[in-house]
């Protein structure tokens, strides 16, 4: 049985503000991903769903990758 092969291509990230002091910016972890040097961004965490298995809401916040544990925001 053959299995398609697609290209995925995602566009660039537009309308984001810039790093600001003392500002973090919620985002998806698509638009996290796709902006791996941004130190001020936080995708949803530990989300919770209700009984059709939509997101409802989430508990926590993560921060992206490019922030180490021992830098400061």
């Amino acid at each position: 049985m053959a299995v398609p092969l697609v290209r995925v291509g995602f566009a660039d990230v537009t309308g984001l503000p810039g790093p600001s002091p003392n500002t973090w910016h919620i985002v998806s972890r698509l638009v996290a991903d796709a902006l791996p040097h941004r130190t001020d961004l936080l995708v949803p965490h530990d989300v919770t769903r209700d009984a059709d298995g939509q997101i409802t809401g989430c508990r926590a916040l993560a921060i992206g990758a490019a922030l180490r544990p021992d830098e400061e925001h």
